[in-house]
């Protein structure tokens, strides 16, 4: 009975009889982190679509991802620019009405706040400690595209669920080359990072992590945290992930980690 209790567990919650093997950080070792990265190089430090996809909790409607890790193609099928990270997506998107709040994804602090031109717009970055995930890594978060900076300042902490920032469509309009086009695409671009330590520079609208790999979004809701090789290997089932409604409720309740969106009931 004991055992038959574990496995609906396992299944409820994602995780697998290997949960508690975290990232292996000497895969990465004499890997290239920064700079003009080949696909192969990329690939290394995880950028590897997973097909990882979330669970919203029954009852629960929330904004769906519109544009997947790793997917060669934008929201609309259209193929991605071969100018930002050989045409693959690093993050991301979820399709947002401009205006929308968006939630952290765990406790955690500011660490940047910048805006970049073309493909970034305003963006926002955030440190999260294994404190607040619950992983033995530290893992970043950061918010493309947003409709205005955020009024939270570096330094500044918050909770899982609180408003941080709102969603808009910098940075996806204007130019002869615009990769959406005249009108431009109102959404959320997230991406997520994990380091084996804390050390970060700034330089410019961007945050050059110490020993970052890219981290499949989708499994940052995980319980533990796995590289997108490992994940891809294993082909876990889809990821129940917590989500806070408008009226404050956290569903399920006891979520570390919150979907960057509220949703509602259906």
């Amino acid at each position: 009975m004991r055992n038959l209790s574990l496995i609906a567990l396992a299944l409820t919650f994602g995780f697998s009889s290997t949960a508690n093997a975290e990232i292996d950080w000497s895969k990465f070792k004499g890997a290239k982190h920064f700079g003009q990265l080949s696909i192969q190089e990329q690939q290394q430090i995880g950028l590897i679509a997973t097909r990882l996809k979330p669970r919203f909790p029954v009852g629960v409607n929330c904004p769906p991802i519109s544009s997947p890790f790793g997917s060669p193609t934008r929201y609309d099928g259209s193929p991605r620019t071969q100018r930002s990270n050989n045409g693959f997506h690093g993050g991301m998107d979820i399709t947002l009405e401009i205006g929308t709040p968006l939630l952290a994804a765990a406790d955690g602090k500011v660490i940047h706040i910048s805006e970049g031109g073309r493909l970034v717009g305003k963006v926002m970055w955030m440190q999260h400690s294994p404190e607040d995930t619950g992983f033995q890594e530290w893992t970043y978060t950061k918010y493309q595209h947003l409709d205005k900076s955020p009024e939270l300042r570096v330094g500044a902490s918050f909770k899982a669920g609180d408003i941080v920032a709102i969603s808009g469509d910098t940075g996806t309009k204007g130019g002869r080359r615009s990769a959406f086009g005249p009108f431009g695409y109102a959404h959320l671009h997230m991406n997520v990072y994990a380091s084996p330590n804390n050390k970060y520079k700034i330089r410019g609208h961007k945050v050059r992590i110490n020993k970052r790999i890219y981290i499949d979004p989708v499994a940052f809701y995980k319980s533990n945290l796995f590289s997108a090789e490992d994940l891809k290997k294993n082909k876990f089932p889809p990821v129940l992930v917590g989500v806070k409604l408008k009226n404050g409720k956290v569903m399920p309740g006891e979520s570390k980690k919150i979907w960057p969106v509220h949703g509602r009931k259906k």
